[in-house]
């Protein structure tokens, strides 16, 4: 891999779906597995950092704007072999994204909110949608998008570089989050 980590968060399959970014600022696309015949776009998913697919429903961490500029200033250096480059020069911006759900076999969307995001940081099972807001992290209900909780602050890494990402797991009733300090 050369280039930013969050991009390898915008492909998910299951079953006879397939959920992808066809481009950096794409929206999210549903794709047959089997023939590849795109289906539906997830409306005004364009600019989606980063998709999941928990039960039913399709997350996906939209950056207003159509996407991250940075993206595309990094895009023509992909292949330069210096992959250090992402390290120094592309840092998490820090500013708010949209978080949206969807119905994963309609494509309808269900709700959106609007926070800041940390990079692949999002995560979902039946009880919420997780994130990392670059101080706390956010519990959501995943059928209304409204908070139940937040944590009090933890702490992370004070610079998010485009070759790193804080993570958080979510495994029968445990979060895990990691910011990487």
């Amino acid at each position: 891999k050369s280039g930013p980590t969050m991009l390898a968060r915008r492909l998910v399959a299951s079953g006879d779906r397939v959920y992808v970014t066809l481009g950096i600022n794409a929206p999210v696309k549903v794709m047959d597995a089997a023939t590849g015949e795109e289906l539906h776009d997830l409306e005004d998913s364009g600019g989606a950092d980063e998709v999941i697919l928990s039960g039913e429903h399709v997350y996906s961490v939209v950056i207003p704007g159509q996407g991250l500029a940075e993206l595309a200033k990094f895009a023509p250096l992909l292949n330069t072999g210096d992959q250090g480059r992402v390290g120094k020069e592309f840092k998490w911006d820090e500013k708010p994204r949209k978080i949206m759900a969807f119905v994963a076999d309609t494509g309808s969307q269900l709700w959106s909110t609007e926070s800041v995001v940390a990079p692949m940081t999002l995560a979902s099972d039946a009880n919420g949608v997780y994130f990392h807001d670059g101080d706390k992290v956010i519990c959501v209900d995943p059928d209304t998008g409204e908070q139940k909780w937040a944590t009090e602050a933890i702490s992370r890494k004070s610079a998010v570089t485009f070759n790193f990402g804080p993570k958080l797991v979510v495994h029968d009733d445990i979060l895990i989050a990691a910011g990487g300090n």
